[in-house]
């Protein structure tokens, strides 16, 4: 969820509860391909409590939606959804390994002290990823794998009682300063139960008092008169491992079918909710979620394809930024560059319209004059504007043929690492 720190109306000051726009937590909906993985029967801690905590290779593309979200996502006002990676043409991978040790941190400042152990900490991530085709064109995988594992202290504080009175003698100071003691047990005529006496002995001794500031530490007798803190070390460690694998398969040009399965583990210890003297924790969570996902994906073509690879993106861009396309009276977009028109550019894509780049509808002229193209793409795929628009294949796209005529551009785009408006970096080929 840090990924959408940076993303407008998400709210998080680290004390109360993470919000999207202000609104209930409850209003928020997590997915991972298509599936929600926040808390089924506690909604109000939504978005800072996911059983399934994912880790940076688990995902590909995560997008943050608060209006006009797709229906298909499911209930909630703020949609949150992410995208696990698939497999490529090439066979890519990578292995990690990250090392966080105290073999050189001091002991802090506090813990000398009050001459508590400097607390132990080691952490190791370990993992790696391996992606790419079973067959090409046709079925690819993507598997992923990683370890965490924190072994560390962190210092705890007990108030426990001084020598004298775990035998029962109350010690405090006169109005005239005097110290004075009281056997509680003589002066009311009582004995100690062997019940009680046990518990007390099971609590460490008072020379283990270590904290002038906790108790009830008077300087004029120069130690704690009853009780008093004492601090050490317990375990706080957490154990993570997260799996993924995901298959995709391309039957042709309109359909495809895409599994994943995910597999998360976590073991936390809870040091905070400890009330003993144990440097071990009698309560950890213990959180192991698989989550398994199958998709099927229909489309015309692959629009991002053609957006990105035949230029149609850059084009656009450039024309934003040099003002206008060249346009003609009766609103064609022409592909060849006017000099009448202010800041005008050439745009080689719209030589593959059959139209000349012919747009009966306003809004969608005003989309490329401003060069939004994703929103122009969602324009045509919602309302499939201006009939048959035909579009040319990329050579280079998957399971393309040169000169090869698409089919109309009409259908569903799927989600996936491929966004609608997503430029490609320069370096990275299809």
């Amino acid at each position: 969820m840090a990924l959408l720190s940076t993303q407008a109306g998400f709210g998080s000051n680290g004390r109360a509860n993470t919000t999207i726009n202000g609104l209930r937590v409850s209003y928020a909906n997590v997915t991972l391909d298509g599936i929600n993985i926040q808390d089924k029967f506690i909604r109000s801690n939504g978005l800072d409590f996911l059983p399934n905590q994912l880790l940076l290779d688990q995902v590909a593309e995560v997008t943050l939606s608060t209006s006009n979200a797709n229906p298909a996502l499911g209930n909630g006002a703020a949609q949150v959804t992410f995208s696990t990676p698939s497999g490529t043409n090439k066979l890519k991978g990578g292995l990690f390994w990250v090392n966080r040790n105290n073999a050189l941190a001091a002991n802090p400042w506090f813990s000398n002290s009050n001459g508590t152990p400097r607390p132990f900490l080691n952490q190791n991530q370990v993992g790696g990823s391996l992606g790419g085709p079973i067959m090409k064109d046709k079925l690819f995988f993507y598997a992923n794998y990683e370890a965490f594992r924190l072994r560390q202290q962190q210092n705890a504080t007990r108030v426990i009682l001084s020598d004298s009175a775990r035998q029962g003698i109350f010690t405090y100071l006169d109005t005239a300063g005097n110290l004075r003691r009281v056997d509680l047990l003589r002066a009311s005529g009582l004995t100690a139960n062997p019940t009680t006496k046990g518990l007390i002995d099971r609590i460490p001794a008072g020379s283990n008092i270590n904290r002038r500031d906790v108790g009830d530490f008077n300087a004029l007798a120069g130690r704690h008169l009853n009780i008093g803190g004492y601090q050490f070390n317990i375990r706080n460690n957490r154990t993570r491992d997260n799996a993924t694998f995901k298959a995709d398969y391309l039957l042709n040009s309109k359909h495809g079918f895409s599994a994943s399965y995910i597999w998360n583990r976590d073991l936390v210890d809870r040091p905070d909710l400890a009330n003993d003297y144990s440097i071990v924790s009698k309560v950890q969570n213990d959180n192991s979620t698989p989550l398994l996902s199958t998709t099927k994906q229909f489309r015309a073509f692959d629009f991002n394809q053609v957006i990105i690879n035949n230029g149609l993106l850059k084009d656009l861009k450039r024309a934003r930024s040099n003002g206008n396309l060249s346009r003609t009276a009766n609103g064609v977009f022409n592909p060849a560059y006017n000099a009448a028109i202010a800041g005008s550019q050439q745009t080689p894509f719209l030589d593959m319209l059959p139209s000349g780049g012919l747009l009966a509808n306003t809004p969608s002229r005003a989309l490329i004059d401003t060069g939004q193209v994703g929103e122009l793409a969602n324009t045509y795929q919602v309302n499939r504007l201006n009939g048959a628009v035909n579009f040319y294949r990329n050579p280079n796209a998957l399971g393309a043929r040169t000169g090869r005529k698409v089919d109309t551009f009409r259908g569903r785009q799927p989600m996936g690492n491929n966004a609608l408006g997503r430029e490609k970096p320069d370096n990275e080929k299809d």
